[in-house]
């Protein structure tokens, strides 16, 4: 055997441990370097939140599980159980030290934001709440779904009075405050966005987003826009103050669920293929994580920026670091 023919199945060797270690080294890029993987889920998860400190995270999902979470150990801290059948969605209070659900029992229910202890519900419709959101003042709360009428309660007493509004034609699936103390947005499955002055019951405008179903509305934090996640023409922003649609973000496509960072500046997305974005105010994709095998549910951003957490139809809970 010639010395070159003795050296053939060293270069081939060599040649192949680079090919997979490209291939692994563009598997890491594209799957992303998760921060952690929250294990407490038997079935799909629907919601996810961080608390306004961003020491806990709360998960949600048809399994009827109400899930809270060490958002500095990423260790489960509580299993709230309260609800029967699907929970749809979670979030905090803004001030009180509150954790909200709804779910497919038509109840809101109360627990406490740190300890995840029951706090009581409200059982607020006969049907299926598939939304719900906090006023700035984190003592009001509206919540909507298969009954077609937004559910306006107070959770501080009845210092505010009860309003349940009345104008969709169909399922309710998204709800957002405004930052005036008056204005809620609400968006039907397909008679786009309605503009209400909460505190007087009265609808104040519509607006026609065109094809395709809402499945999210976020709020910048400055209360300027409103991010709308969405199907046919994917993620659109809104201006609150002009009333009037600023258009699809570029680099989004079809999302399940968005929310902006605490700066405003950028946009977490979750898609159908299990991909999770975070995307610049213009729509460039910044960064595209893979992680969740089925759809990715439901996207919030942590309160410092850093990192965001995602829930998917596999029935986990990631958090990604944010670049």
């Amino acid at each position: 055997m010639s010395e070159g023919s003795a050296k053939t199945p060293f270069i081939i060797a060599g040649v192949f441990g680079l090919v997979v270690c490209l291939i692994a080294a563009w598997w890491i890029l594209q799957r992303g370097e998760e921060i952690a993987t929250l294990r407490g889920h038997r079935a799909v998860v629907r919601s996810v939140a961080f608390s306004p400190d961003g020491s806990r995270i709360a998960s949600a999902g048809d399994d009827g599980v109400v899930c809270l979470w060490d958002a500095t150990t990423n260790q489960l801290i509580h299993q709230g159980q309260g609800h029967r059948g699907r929970v749809y969605g979670v979030v905090f209070s803004p001030s009180l030290p509150l954790l909200a659900s709804v779910g497919e029992d038509g109840t809101v229910r109360l627990w406490d934001a740190s300890t995840g202890a029951d706090k009581g519900s409200l059982q607020v419709s006969s049907k299926a709440l598939e939304c719900l959101t906090f006023a700035p003042d984190g003592s009001t709360l509206a919540a909507a779904g298969v009954d077609r009428v937004i559910h306006v309660r107070s959770v501080a007493g009845d210092s505010l009075p009860t309003r349940d509004l009345v104008g969709h034609s169909k399922h309710v699936h998204g709800l957002a405050f405004g930052r005036d103390r008056k204005t809620l947005i609400s968006a039907g499955e397909v008679d786009g966005l309605k503009i209400w002055d909460w505190t007087t019951g009265s609808l104040t405008a519509k607006a026609d987003l065109g094809r395709g179903h809402i499945h999210q509305l976020r709020t910048a934090p400055d209360g300027s826009r409103l991010a709308i996640a969405m199907s046919g023409s994917g993620v659109r922003l809104w201006s609150i103050a002009e009333r009037r649609d600023l258009g699809p973000l570029p680099g989004a496509g079809m999302a399940w669920s968005v929310d902006f960072s605490p700066d405003g500046q950028r946009l977490a997305t979750a898609h159908e293929d299990g991909s999770v974005k975070i995307l610049s105010a213009s729509g460039e994709t910044i960064k595209k994580f893979r992680g969740h095998k089925g759809t990715a549910t439901s996207v919030a951003f942590a309160p410092d920026g850093k990192s965001i957490v995602s829930g998917g139809g596999d029935g986990l809970v990631k958090r990604w670091p944010v670049p």
